[in-house]
């Protein structure tokens, strides 16, 4: 936005833009990877982006002048990469799912936790002897150098580890409002009306790609 305002774009313009663009990748990325798994010219390939495209939340979020969607973008990327990379085993030391959860953790903090998720799963490949435990230190050190140094800067310039907002909006556990936004976010996505759908093609498949999607859902 500040580079934005030195060519001289107005900002609400340019974050528009800049939501849009990122809703139009979620889709490409969305309809790619079903592609990829089914084939291009598959009818249900279009059923999860005609989802997306028709929900309220999806468009309002791109035109939201908020870096909702554009975190969005960055944390998709980040885990159709991981489930790519995790695929390819003999391609070892691949790190660039990992720059880009670092990336999306600079957008917004609870990347992290996506981030930790796809970190568990690395490590249970590690344990089952499907990964070296240096493929996944070689995967985990871009994100601890970019997001570690960014918290360096942050407390030595403002004093804090974590952001204003999270001590403005999160001042201890309040169970309460943690309930509110949950009812919010089911009302605006009905996500417990899919997950009986979602848990039964995983019990029949057991794919390391669904359970991670999943597991990222539900956490």
């Amino acid at each position: 936005m500040s580079a934005g305002i030195r060519l001289g774009i107005a900002p609400e313009a340019l974050s528009n833009a800049l939501g849009i663009t990122s809703g139009l990748g979620v889709l490409f990325l969305l309809g790619r990877f079903a592609a990829d798994r089914l084939h291009a010219t598959h009818p249900l390939v279009w059923l999860p982006l005609l989802t997306l495209a028709l929900s309220r939340s999806f468009t309002a979020w791109s035109t939201s002048g908020l870096a909702t969607q554009f975190f969005t973008l960055l944390v998709l990327a980040a885990q159709l990469r991981f489930v790519q990379e995790r695929k390819d085993e003999a391609k070892h030391g691949a790190f660039l799912s990992s720059v880009l959860f670092a990336i999306a953790t600079l957008t917004r903090p609870e990347a992290g936790l996506f981030m930790f998720i796809a970190g568990v799963f690395f490590l249970a490949q590690v344990s089952i002897g499907r990964a070296r435990a240096k493929d996944l230190l070689v995967w985990v050190l871009p994100y601890v150098l970019i997001v570690g140094a960014h918290f360096l800067w942050r407390y030595s310039y403002y004093g804090d580890w974590l952001p204003n907002t999270f001590y403005a909006k999160v001042n201890g556990l309040w169970l309460e409002q943690a309930g509110h936004y949950f009812s919010i976010f089911q009302a605006d996505y009905k996500l417990a009306y899919y997950l009986p759908l979602i848990l039964l093609g995983v019990l029949r498949s057991r794919e390391f790609t669904h359970i991670f999607f999943l597991t990222s859902a539900l956490v």
